[in-house]
Protein backbone atom coordinates (compact mmCIF):
# COMPACT_ATOMS: atom_id res chain seq x y z
CA UNK A 1 0.00 0.00 0.00
CA UNK A 2 2.85 2.35 0.86
CA UNK A 3 4.62 1.53 -2.41
CA UNK A 4 1.50 2.20 -4.46
CA UNK A 5 1.00 5.54 -2.68
CA UNK A 6 4.60 6.59 -3.33
CA UNK A 7 4.28 5.63 -6.97
CA UNK A 8 1.11 7.61 -7.32
CA UNK A 9 2.46 10.93 -6.05
CA UNK A 10 4.92 11.52 -8.92
CA UNK A 11 2.17 10.67 -11.38
CA UNK A 12 -0.06 13.34 -9.87
CA UNK A 13 2.74 15.87 -9.92
CA UNK A 14 3.50 15.07 -13.54
CA UNK A 15 -0.17 15.52 -14.36
CA UNK A 16 -0.13 18.96 -12.71
CA UNK A 17 2.92 19.92 -14.74
CA UNK A 18 1.28 18.79 -17.95
CA UNK A 19 -1.81 20.83 -17.13
CA UNK A 20 0.32 23.87 -16.40
CA UNK A 21 2.17 23.36 -19.68
CA UNK A 22 -1.12 23.21 -21.58
CA UNK A 23 -2.30 26.45 -19.99
CA UNK A 24 1.10 27.98 -20.68
CA UNK A 25 0.94 26.89 -24.28
CA UNK A 26 -2.47 28.50 -24.72
CA UNK A 27 -1.20 31.78 -23.24
CA UNK A 28 1.86 31.68 -25.47
CA UNK A 29 -0.26 31.18 -28.58
CA UNK A 30 -2.38 34.16 -27.69
CA UNK A 31 0.71 36.37 -27.37
CA UNK A 32 2.31 37.24 -30.68
CA UNK A 33 5.98 38.29 -30.92
CA UNK A 34 6.36 42.06 -30.98
CA UNK A 35 9.09 44.57 -31.69
CA UNK A 36 9.44 47.51 -29.28
CA UNK A 37 10.83 50.77 -30.66
CA UNK A 38 12.58 53.07 -28.18
CA UNK A 39 13.56 56.49 -29.51
CA UNK A 40 16.97 57.88 -28.57
CA UNK A 41 15.76 61.43 -29.33
CA UNK A 42 12.68 63.17 -27.98
CA UNK A 43 10.21 65.06 -30.14
CA UNK A 44 12.04 68.31 -29.36
CA UNK A 45 15.33 66.79 -30.54
CA UNK A 46 16.94 66.23 -27.13
CA UNK A 47 19.15 63.15 -26.97
CA UNK A 48 18.23 60.81 -24.13
CA UNK A 49 21.00 59.60 -21.84
CA UNK A 50 21.91 55.96 -21.38
CA UNK A 51 20.16 55.82 -18.00
CA UNK A 52 16.97 57.24 -19.49
CA UNK A 53 17.07 54.64 -22.24
CA UNK A 54 17.39 51.82 -19.71
CA UNK A 55 14.33 52.92 -17.74
CA UNK A 56 12.26 53.74 -20.86
CA UNK A 57 13.06 50.33 -22.33
CA UNK A 58 12.04 48.64 -19.10
CA UNK A 59 8.77 50.60 -19.08
CA UNK A 60 7.98 49.59 -22.67
CA UNK A 61 8.65 45.91 -21.95
CA UNK A 62 6.56 45.94 -18.76
CA UNK A 63 3.71 47.67 -20.58
CA UNK A 64 3.82 45.17 -23.47
CA UNK A 65 3.97 41.95 -21.44
CA UNK A 66 2.14 43.09 -18.31
CA UNK A 67 1.62 40.05 -16.02
CA UNK A 68 1.63 37.41 -18.77
CA UNK A 69 4.86 35.78 -17.55
CA UNK A 70 4.31 36.31 -13.84
CA UNK A 71 4.92 33.26 -11.64
CA UNK A 72 1.92 33.28 -9.28
CA UNK A 73 3.26 30.45 -7.15
CA UNK A 74 6.57 32.25 -6.56
CA UNK A 75 4.71 35.51 -5.95
CA UNK A 76 2.77 33.91 -3.09
CA UNK A 77 5.95 32.40 -1.65
CA UNK A 78 7.91 35.69 -1.87
CA UNK A 79 5.39 38.54 -1.60
CA UNK A 80 8.09 41.16 -0.91
CA UNK A 81 10.32 40.31 -3.86
CA UNK A 82 10.10 43.08 -6.51
CA UNK A 83 10.47 40.52 -9.31
CA UNK A 84 7.04 39.10 -8.47
CA UNK A 85 5.19 42.41 -8.08
CA UNK A 86 2.33 43.40 -10.44
CA UNK A 87 3.25 45.17 -13.66
CA UNK A 88 1.58 48.42 -12.53
CA UNK A 89 3.87 48.61 -9.51
CA UNK A 90 6.93 47.89 -11.67
CA UNK A 91 5.90 50.52 -14.22
CA UNK A 92 5.51 53.17 -11.47
CA UNK A 93 8.95 52.37 -10.05
CA UNK A 94 10.60 52.70 -13.45
CA UNK A 95 8.77 55.94 -14.25
CA UNK A 96 9.65 57.50 -10.88
CA UNK A 97 13.28 56.51 -11.41
CA UNK A 98 13.23 58.02 -14.91
CA UNK A 99 11.82 61.28 -13.56
CA UNK A 100 14.43 61.34 -10.79
CA UNK A 101 17.23 60.83 -13.33
CA UNK A 102 15.94 63.75 -15.40
CA UNK A 103 15.71 66.01 -12.34
CA UNK A 104 19.28 65.21 -11.27
CA UNK A 105 20.69 65.39 -14.79
CA UNK A 106 22.59 62.10 -14.44
CA UNK A 107 23.57 60.58 -17.76
CA UNK A 108 25.61 57.45 -16.93
CA UNK A 109 26.16 54.82 -14.28
CA UNK A 110 29.55 56.27 -13.43
CA UNK A 111 28.00 59.66 -12.69
CA UNK A 112 25.45 57.97 -10.45
CA UNK A 113 28.15 56.09 -8.52
CA UNK A 114 30.19 59.28 -8.14
CA UNK A 115 27.17 61.20 -6.84
CA UNK A 116 26.39 58.41 -4.36
CA UNK A 117 29.98 58.47 -3.06
CA UNK A 118 29.99 62.27 -2.73
CA UNK A 119 26.63 62.32 -0.95
CA UNK A 120 27.75 59.53 1.37
CA UNK A 121 30.93 61.44 2.23
CA UNK A 122 28.97 64.63 2.94
CA UNK A 123 26.56 62.64 5.09
CA UNK A 124 29.41 61.12 7.11
CA UNK A 125 30.94 64.56 7.76
CA UNK A 126 27.57 66.05 8.74
CA UNK A 127 26.78 63.15 11.07
CA UNK A 128 30.19 63.50 12.72
CA UNK A 129 29.59 67.22 13.29
CA UNK A 130 26.15 66.55 14.77
CA UNK A 131 27.52 63.87 17.10
CA UNK A 132 30.08 66.34 18.43
CA UNK A 133 27.38 68.95 18.87
CA UNK A 134 25.19 66.53 20.79
CA UNK A 135 27.98 66.12 23.35
CA UNK A 136 28.02 69.92 23.75
CA UNK A 137 24.23 70.15 23.82
CA UNK A 138 23.81 69.13 27.49
CA UNK A 139 26.34 71.75 28.58
CA UNK A 140 24.70 74.44 26.42
CA UNK A 141 21.25 73.62 27.83
CA UNK A 142 22.63 73.80 31.38
CA UNK A 143 24.15 77.23 30.70
CA UNK A 144 20.92 78.50 29.17
CA UNK A 145 19.02 77.40 32.26
CA UNK A 146 21.53 79.13 34.56
CA UNK A 147 21.48 82.30 32.47
CA UNK A 148 17.68 82.38 32.50
CA UNK A 149 17.67 82.00 36.30
CA UNK A 150 20.29 84.73 36.60
CA UNK A 151 18.30 87.05 34.32
CA UNK A 152 15.14 86.59 36.40
CA UNK A 153 17.14 87.10 39.61
CA UNK A 154 18.72 90.29 38.27
CA UNK A 155 15.29 91.71 37.42
CA UNK A 156 14.01 90.97 40.92
CA UNK A 157 17.20 92.38 42.49
CA UNK A 158 16.77 95.56 40.48
CA UNK A 159 13.21 95.90 41.78
CA UNK A 160 14.63 95.62 45.32
CA UNK A 161 17.22 98.29 44.48
CA UNK A 162 20.02 95.83 45.17
CA UNK A 163 23.43 96.59 43.67
CA UNK A 164 24.83 93.51 41.80
CA UNK A 165 28.33 94.47 42.96
CA UNK A 166 27.22 93.64 46.51
CA UNK A 167 26.91 89.95 45.54
CA UNK A 168 30.68 89.61 46.09
CA UNK A 169 31.23 86.84 43.56
CA UNK A 170 34.52 84.95 43.88
CA UNK A 171 36.03 84.73 40.41
CA UNK A 172 38.56 81.91 39.95
CA UNK A 173 41.67 82.33 37.81
CA UNK A 174 41.85 81.17 34.17
CA UNK A 175 43.49 77.85 35.04
CA UNK A 176 40.68 76.97 37.44
CA UNK A 177 38.05 78.02 34.90
CA UNK A 178 39.69 75.87 32.23
CA UNK A 179 39.75 72.93 34.64
CA UNK A 180 36.04 73.36 35.40
CA UNK A 181 35.16 73.58 31.70
CA UNK A 182 37.29 70.54 30.85
CA UNK A 183 35.34 68.52 33.42
CA UNK A 184 31.92 69.82 32.36
CA UNK A 185 32.45 70.01 28.59
CA UNK A 186 35.66 68.20 27.57
CA UNK A 187 37.04 68.13 24.03
CA UNK A 188 35.83 65.14 22.04
CA UNK A 189 38.26 62.44 20.82
CA UNK A 190 37.76 63.53 17.21
CA UNK A 191 38.54 67.15 18.17
CA UNK A 192 41.76 66.04 19.85
CA UNK A 193 42.72 64.01 16.79
CA UNK A 194 42.02 66.89 14.37
CA UNK A 195 43.82 69.32 16.64
CA UNK A 196 46.87 67.06 16.88
CA UNK A 197 47.09 66.75 13.09
CA UNK A 198 46.70 70.51 12.59
CA UNK A 199 49.33 71.33 15.19
CA UNK A 200 51.71 68.88 13.52
CA UNK A 201 51.08 70.68 10.23
CA UNK A 202 51.71 74.12 11.79
CA UNK A 203 54.37 72.97 14.25
CA UNK A 204 56.85 75.54 13.00
CA UNK A 205 54.62 78.43 14.04
CA UNK A 206 52.03 77.50 16.70
CA UNK A 207 52.10 75.74 20.07
CA UNK A 208 49.29 74.74 22.41
CA UNK A 209 49.44 76.31 25.87
CA UNK A 210 47.99 73.37 27.81
CA UNK A 211 47.67 69.61 27.78
CA UNK A 212 45.03 67.95 25.62
CA UNK A 213 43.05 66.69 28.61
CA UNK A 214 42.82 70.30 29.90
CA UNK A 215 41.05 71.48 26.75
CA UNK A 216 37.31 72.01 26.67
CA UNK A 217 35.19 71.56 23.56
CA UNK A 218 34.78 75.29 22.96
CA UNK A 219 38.51 76.07 23.09
CA UNK A 220 39.33 73.06 20.90
CA UNK A 221 36.76 74.16 18.31
CA UNK A 222 38.16 77.72 18.26
CA UNK A 223 41.73 76.48 17.76
CA UNK A 224 40.68 74.04 15.01
CA UNK A 225 38.73 76.70 13.11
CA UNK A 226 41.62 79.16 13.42
CA UNK A 227 44.19 76.67 12.12
CA UNK A 228 41.91 75.57 9.27
CA UNK A 229 40.78 79.00 8.07
CA UNK A 230 43.21 81.42 9.72
CA UNK A 231 40.57 84.14 9.37
CA UNK A 232 39.48 84.37 13.01
CA UNK A 233 41.04 85.91 16.08
CA UNK A 234 43.84 83.77 17.47
CA UNK A 235 42.67 81.97 20.65
CA UNK A 236 44.52 82.79 23.87
CA UNK A 237 45.40 79.15 24.45
CA UNK A 238 47.36 79.08 21.17
CA UNK A 239 50.86 80.53 21.26
CA UNK A 240 52.87 81.72 18.29
CA UNK A 241 56.58 81.11 17.96
CA UNK A 242 58.80 79.17 20.31
CA UNK A 243 56.90 78.88 23.56
CA UNK A 244 58.01 77.16 26.72
CA UNK A 245 55.63 76.72 29.65
CA UNK A 246 56.41 79.03 32.56
CA UNK A 247 55.32 78.80 36.14
CA UNK A 248 52.23 80.88 36.70
CA UNK A 249 51.11 82.41 39.92
CA UNK A 250 47.88 80.56 40.53
CA UNK A 251 45.65 80.88 43.54
CA UNK A 252 45.73 77.79 45.74
CA UNK A 253 42.56 76.06 46.88
CA UNK A 254 43.05 77.28 50.46
CA UNK A 255 43.48 80.88 49.34
CA UNK A 256 40.43 80.58 47.08
CA UNK A 257 38.36 79.12 49.90
CA UNK A 258 39.43 81.87 52.30
CA UNK A 259 38.55 84.52 49.73
CA UNK A 260 35.18 82.90 49.12
CA UNK A 261 34.42 82.86 52.84
CA UNK A 262 35.37 86.53 53.13
CA UNK A 263 33.11 87.47 50.22
CA UNK A 264 30.25 85.50 51.75
CA UNK A 265 30.58 87.44 55.01
CA UNK A 266 30.54 90.73 53.10
CA UNK A 267 27.46 89.62 51.18
CA UNK A 268 25.59 88.65 54.35
CA UNK A 269 26.29 92.08 55.81
CA UNK A 270 24.06 93.58 53.11
CA UNK A 271 21.23 91.14 53.70
CA UNK A 272 19.93 92.58 56.98
CA UNK A 273 18.00 95.32 55.19
CA UNK A 274 15.73 92.82 53.38
CA UNK A 275 12.84 90.57 54.37
CA UNK A 276 13.37 86.77 54.52
CA UNK A 277 11.60 86.22 51.15
CA UNK A 278 13.78 88.89 49.54
CA UNK A 279 16.90 87.39 51.12
CA UNK A 280 16.09 84.01 49.56
CA UNK A 281 15.82 85.65 46.12
CA UNK A 282 19.22 87.28 46.55
CA UNK A 283 20.77 84.05 47.84
CA UNK A 284 19.53 82.15 44.78
CA UNK A 285 20.88 84.89 42.52
CA UNK A 286 24.31 84.76 44.19
CA UNK A 287 24.44 80.95 43.94
CA UNK A 288 23.62 81.07 40.21
CA UNK A 289 26.07 83.93 39.55
CA UNK A 290 28.84 82.05 41.38
CA UNK A 291 28.26 78.90 39.34
CA UNK A 292 28.42 80.90 36.10
CA UNK A 293 31.61 82.63 37.32
CA UNK A 294 33.20 79.20 37.81
CA UNK A 295 32.72 78.70 34.05
CA UNK A 296 34.26 82.07 33.24
CA UNK A 297 30.97 83.96 32.69
CA UNK A 298 30.78 87.24 34.57
CA UNK A 299 27.68 89.31 35.29
CA UNK A 300 28.45 91.68 32.41
CA UNK A 301 28.71 88.74 29.98
CA UNK A 302 25.23 87.29 30.55
CA UNK A 303 23.55 88.80 27.48
CA UNK A 304 26.40 88.13 25.03
CA UNK A 305 26.89 84.57 26.32
CA UNK A 306 23.18 83.82 26.08
CA UNK A 307 23.13 85.12 22.50
CA UNK A 308 26.17 82.99 21.62
CA UNK A 309 24.62 79.81 23.05
CA UNK A 310 21.33 80.44 21.25
CA UNK A 311 23.22 80.85 17.96
CA UNK A 312 25.02 77.57 18.69
CA UNK A 313 21.73 75.78 19.32
CA UNK A 314 20.23 77.23 16.13
CA UNK A 315 23.29 76.07 14.19
CA UNK A 316 22.86 72.64 15.74
CA UNK A 317 19.21 72.49 14.63
CA UNK A 318 20.25 73.50 11.12
CA UNK A 319 22.88 70.75 11.04
CA UNK A 320 20.28 68.21 12.16
CA UNK A 321 18.01 69.26 9.30
CA UNK A 322 20.92 69.03 6.86
CA UNK A 323 21.66 65.50 8.06
CA UNK A 324 18.04 64.44 7.55
CA UNK A 325 18.03 66.00 4.08
CA UNK A 326 21.28 64.23 3.16
CA UNK A 327 19.90 60.96 4.50
CA UNK A 328 16.86 61.28 2.27
CA UNK A 329 18.99 62.25 -0.73
CA UNK A 330 21.39 59.34 -0.15
CA UNK A 331 18.47 56.96 0.29
CA UNK A 332 16.88 58.11 -2.96
CA UNK A 333 20.18 57.70 -4.82
CA UNK A 334 20.64 54.20 -3.46
CA UNK A 335 17.04 53.45 -4.42
CA UNK A 336 17.74 54.75 -7.92
CA UNK A 337 20.79 52.48 -8.15
CA UNK A 338 18.68 49.59 -6.93
CA UNK A 339 15.94 50.26 -9.49
CA UNK A 340 18.59 50.54 -12.21
CA UNK A 341 19.71 47.02 -11.33
CA UNK A 342 16.10 45.81 -11.51
CA UNK A 343 15.57 47.47 -14.90
CA UNK A 344 18.38 45.36 -16.37
CA UNK A 345 17.05 42.04 -14.99
CA UNK A 346 14.90 40.09 -17.43
CA UNK A 347 12.96 38.41 -14.62
CA UNK A 348 11.83 41.86 -13.42
CA UNK A 349 10.89 43.47 -16.74
CA UNK A 350 9.58 40.40 -18.61
CA UNK A 351 8.39 38.27 -15.71
CA UNK A 352 10.01 35.48 -13.71
CA UNK A 353 8.50 32.81 -16.00
CA UNK A 354 9.66 34.40 -19.25
CA UNK A 355 13.05 32.70 -19.30
CA UNK A 356 11.38 29.32 -18.76
CA UNK A 357 9.46 29.85 -21.95
CA UNK A 358 12.65 29.68 -23.99
CA UNK A 359 11.62 31.84 -26.94
CA UNK A 360 12.40 35.43 -27.75
CA UNK A 361 8.99 37.05 -27.99
CA UNK A 362 10.24 40.63 -27.65
CA UNK A 363 12.78 42.54 -29.65
CA UNK A 364 13.87 46.02 -28.56
CA UNK A 365 15.01 48.35 -31.33
CA UNK A 366 16.41 51.84 -30.91
CA UNK A 367 14.59 54.10 -33.35
CA UNK A 368 16.01 56.94 -35.41
CA UNK A 369 14.95 60.57 -35.67
CA UNK A 370 12.47 59.69 -38.41
CA UNK A 371 10.27 57.86 -35.91
CA UNK A 372 10.28 60.56 -33.25
CA UNK A 373 6.68 61.65 -33.84
CA UNK A 374 5.27 58.23 -33.08
CA UNK A 375 7.45 57.97 -29.98
CA UNK A 376 6.32 61.43 -28.85
CA UNK A 377 2.70 60.32 -29.00
CA UNK A 378 3.45 57.31 -26.82
CA UNK A 379 5.39 59.53 -24.43
CA UNK A 380 2.41 61.87 -24.03
CA UNK A 381 0.19 58.88 -23.36
CA UNK A 382 2.63 57.70 -20.66
CA UNK A 383 2.57 61.12 -19.02
CA UNK A 384 -1.23 61.10 -18.89
CA UNK A 385 -1.27 57.65 -17.31
CA UNK A 386 1.32 58.59 -14.73
CA UNK A 387 -0.40 61.87 -13.86
CA UNK A 388 -3.54 59.92 -13.06
CA UNK A 389 -1.50 57.48 -10.97
CA UNK A 390 0.45 60.27 -9.24
CA UNK A 391 -2.78 61.69 -7.87
CA UNK A 392 -3.24 58.44 -5.98
CA UNK A 393 0.36 58.00 -4.78
CA UNK A 394 2.51 61.14 -5.20
CA UNK A 395 5.36 59.70 -3.09
CA UNK A 396 5.82 56.42 -4.94
CA UNK A 397 9.58 56.88 -5.27
CA UNK A 398 10.32 58.61 -1.99
CA UNK A 399 8.58 55.94 0.12
CA UNK A 400 10.47 52.73 -0.63
CA UNK A 401 8.80 49.33 -0.62
CA UNK A 402 9.28 46.85 2.20
CA UNK A 403 11.76 44.71 0.27
CA UNK A 404 14.04 47.72 -0.29
CA UNK A 405 13.74 48.69 3.39
CA UNK A 406 14.83 45.22 4.44
CA UNK A 407 17.89 45.20 2.19
CA UNK A 408 18.96 48.86 2.42
CA UNK A 409 19.08 50.61 5.79
CA UNK A 410 20.77 53.79 7.01
CA UNK A 411 22.02 54.06 10.55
Amino acid sequence: KERLTNDKKPALEKEDVREADRLWESDRKRFKPVRIHVARYTFSGRRRSDLEMIFITAMEIIKALKDLFRDEKAAKAQPGNPVHQPHSWKFDQMYDSLKFVKDLGIESKDELKTLIMQTGARLSVAKKEVEEMKLDQAYAEKLIELLDDAERGMIMAKSLRFDPSDLYITEPDKEKIRENLAKENPATPSQRRDLYLLLQKHSARYRLGCKYDQLNAREAGEVIRFLQNNNEKKPEILYEGRWRPQKKQTVSDDELQAKSHSNEVLFESHMWDYAPEQQQVLLNLRRTAQELADYGIGIKDYESEKLRIKETIEHMDKCLKDVESLKMQYRNLKRLEYNLTLAEITAFTHGSAYERHGEELLQVVETTKEQIKNDHGQEQQHDKQIKRGAMVNPYAFTLADSFFDQTHSLS
